[in-house]
């Protein structure tokens, strides 16, 4: 029997802390190192936690450039590291082999092309994103706008708990379905008002 283990509202509270990557990000002393300096209560947690949790909306209520710069920092640090920990990983974690071929030229020899081919990537991905919302509203097709609420709902909630651009990677992969749309519409949208200036576009009611 494992237990119970370390209550969810450790893990908030722990998203409301500095830390030493970033705001939020992981650290020991409100989960792990609390839950083992209390023998393990999990009453004992809850109500340090809920404690904490306290103590830091009141400091973000009475310092608001503190609350801006925390959660700025918190949300880019996730959202903008857009290689989400993979290349990171595959570098720390204990492997059974040395890295060779594509592994290493992604790593190593060519590590700062790759996150520059990422950032580009990533950001193509954002606007097609985007562009997609505003063909969804345009639409008025409210059944697909559920997928970018996913997207957003994954967002706020990592803002609040525990960051980690790593837990951003499944919302990314469900926004590269939402960008193909958008850029597919998007370069719809642009050839018509290229045939429109060039006077050779015709609607569908005239063809």
């Amino acid at each position: 029997d494992l237990g119970p283990g370390i209550p969810y509202v450790a893990w908030f509270a722990m998203g409301l802390s500095e830390a030493e990557n970033a705001p939020g990000w992981y650290n020991p002393y409100r989960t792990v190192a609390l839950y083992d300096g209390v023998d393990k209560s999990d009453d004992t947690v809850t109500a340090e936690s809920k404690k904490y949790i306290k103590e830091r909306l009141e400091k973000f209520s009475e310092d608001k450039d503190y609350r801006n710069d925390f959660f700025y920092q918190k949300y880019v640090s996730q959202w903008n590291e857009t290689s989400y920990e993979s290349i990171w990983n595959n570098i720390v974690r204990g492997q059974y082999s040395n890295k060779v071929g594509i592994a290493s030229m992604v790593c190593y020899e060519y590590d700062e092309k790759v996150l520059k081919f990422m950032d580009d990537y990533a950001m193509l991905v954002f606007f097609g994103a985007f562009a997609a919302c505003i063909f969804f509203f345009k639409e008025k097709d409210f059944l697909a706008v559920s997928m970018p609420l996913v997207v957003l709902g994954g967002m706020l909630y990592h803002l609040l708990s525990e960051a980690k651009s790593q837990y951003a990677l499944p919302y990314f992969i469900i926004m590269c379905g939402i960008a193909a749309y958008g850029l597919a519409n998007a370069g719809d949208y642009l050839k018509i008002i290229r045939e429109k200036k060039m006077g050779t576009w015709q609607s569908h009611r005239d063809t």
